[in-house]
This record gives structure tokens, sequence and C-alpha cells, in this order.
């Protein structure tokens, strides 16, 4: 994919005029040493070459007098626009499907960077991955990456659940910047640039979930391709979406099949090729989720029933008992145990 300089979206520029703005700067004029005008801030579906968005960021540092600029524009991005994508991400259910949210629409939005998310010891990584060469790995672009996830991170689980942050960069200047900017330590010459928070965080609820916002999020993405390995079965695909999408009005197989750009009589018929109906997997994916929430004793029964979609938590408990001959509670009780 990436012999050729890779892309990013037009829409990370947005902002720049502003901070520009605040400190009496033509905003044209600083565009025009790039052959831009201030009008690529608002071409949210256009793409620009990643080392054209770096050399704007170096440039932007200059004139704003300030050593990290990322930093700045991420914040200008959560308190002055409407990114349907950043929209999407802040508004779902918990961490866990805002990275999924977030894979899934990743090529439309980057050729650079993709997250992926585990469980190291005591504590759950986001931690960014490039599709791209070291070469196009610049320090400040991985720093506005993270900057932009810690952001969604706060507004999804609260501030000040990040532990800290991991910087594969030997060093830099001004650390006071990136320290305040997201509350908590930062550590220098790691393996990887990432997020770290304790482990209970992944599926905590978001603390403003609104399924009527999350809904209407999607809806503004369902025309864009969805993403996933070339080599995942296509109902591992199917599950992802559902897994997604199970807190929204879209958790559907006539939206699901939009979002792969099938029809959604071929949908079912490439899922019969796997002997699977599009109800089987929606269950199977409730079942899933459910067993590894109720491992997680901060989640209470009724927010992992609101998590998984259920309309109330005995609707949960019935659906969960009928398919594993006992309630969640006894089976928590069961799993503690051991």
């Amino acid at each position: 994919m990436n012999r050729r300089t890779p892309h990013t979206s037009a829409r990370l520029l947005f902002g720049v005029s502003e901070l520009l703005e605040r400190k009496n700067l033509d905003c044209e004029a600083f565009y025009a040493q790039f052959q831009l005008d201030s009008s690529i801030e608002n071409q949210m579906d256009r793409l620009i070459p990643y080392d054209l968005f770096v050399r704007i960021l170096s440039r932007l540092a200059v004139y704003l007098d300030v050593q990290h600029p990322a930093l700045a524009l991420v914040d200008t991005h959560f308190s002055t626009i409407n990114i349907p994508m950043l929209n999407l991400l802040t508004s779902s259910p918990c961490l866990e499907v805002a990275l999924q949210n977030a894979s899934q629409y990743r090529a439309y939005f980057s050729e650079v960077t993709y997250w992926d998310h585990f469980i190291e010891g005591d504590y759950f990584v986001i931690k960014r991955c490039s599709y791209a060469n070291l070469a196009f790995n610049d320090s400040e672009h991985s720093l506005f990456t993270l900057a932009q996830t810690g952001k969604v991170v706060n507004q999804i689980v609260g501030p000040n659940h990040i532990e800290y942050v991991a910087l594969m960069q030997a060093s830099a200047r001004r650390v006071s910047e990136i320290e305040r900017f997201f509350n908590c330590p930062v550590l220098f010459n790691q393996d990887y640039d990432a997020l770290l928070l304790k482990k209970p965080m992944r599926y905590k609820q978001n603390v403003h979930f609104d399924a009527g916002k999350y809904s209407a999020s999607y809806r503004q993405l369902l025309d864009l391709p969805v993403a996933f390995p070339r080599n995942q079965l296509f109902s591992e695909s199917v599950k992802q979406l559902i897994f997604n999408t199970l807190t929204s009005q879209h958790c559907n197989i006539e939206s699901i099949g939009k979002m792969m750009k099938v029809h959604h009589r071929t949908l079912q018929n490439r899922l019969a090729k796997e002997h699977l109906t599009f109800k089987q997997l929606v269950k199977e994916v409730r079942h899933s989720v459910a067993k590894r929430m109720l491992l997680q004793e901060n989640l209470s029964h009724s927010q992992i029933a609101r998590l998984l979609g259920y309309s109330e938590a005995s609707a949960f408990t019935r659906a969960f008992t009928r398919a594993h001959q006992m309630s969640p509670r006894a089976w928590r009780k069961q799993q503690m145990a051991k």
C-alpha cells in the first residue's frame, strides 16, 4: 500500500486558522507556503500527503512559538468543530467499542496510523501502530494521534484514568507541556507509543452514553466503506460490526449490509455458506461479550445489559440464563471462585 508517500485526512488541519488568528497572524499567508489556502480545513473527504501534514505542524510550531503544536491543534478539534468520526468515537458505549469503530473506518481517514489494544499485566494498552515505513513516522505526528486518542479516552471514561503515556522518542523539549495535556507521567525510550490505563477501563461504560446520539453518529458514517483484514472470515467481520452497533439502532442485517456494501440478502447468503445466520451471530456476540464483562467486577448487571443493547437488565438475565443454564450473577460468582 505504501510504496508511495502515505496520505492522511485533510480534516486534521481543521483549527490551524483559529490558532493563527488567536496570534493575529495571517492564515492565508501561512497556507500559501504550502500552495494551499484555508479552505483545505473544510475538505473533510480529502487526503493530503503525510509529509505535508508534518511540515505544516513543524512550521506551525514556529508561528505559534510552541514546542508541541499537535497538542494545541487537538484541543481545537474537541472544542470548536463537529467531526462525524470523533462524534462516533466519543459517543461509543465503551472504549473497546470506540477502538473497534476507529479500526473499521481507519482506511478512510489515514494511511499512516491505526490502533492496536490489548491487556498487558494490570494495564489496558492502546498502542499506536503504523502502516508506513519508519521513515514516515514523525514524533510530533505520533504525539498528535496519541493526544487525539487521549481526548477520546477522557470523554468516554472520564478524566484522570490514563496511568501514563509511553513514547518511543528519546526525549522531548518542554516535557511539562505533554504531561500537562495528558495529566499523567510521560515515559520516553519505550518500545512503542501508547496510552496505558487500568484493565477495568476497557469496558467501563461511557459516562455520557446516549443511545440516540450514538445511533445518530453511526448514521452519518453508514455510507463510508469499512475495513477488515483480508484473511478474516466474512462472519468474523459481521460479528465485529454487530458488536459495534449493539447499543445503536443499526444492529440489523440491513444496516450492516449497507456498511459492508452488500445487499442484506447477499450478506444472508454468504453467512449461510458458513452454516450461520445473522440472528445466531447476534446471540453469539452478546453471550461472548457478556462473559468478558461479567469478569469485571466494576460493571453492574444493569450496565452490562445496557452495553449489550438490552432494553432492561431482566431481559439480559433471561437470555443469559437460557444460554448457560445459570443466571449472570451465579456465573460471575462461579468464575470469581476459581
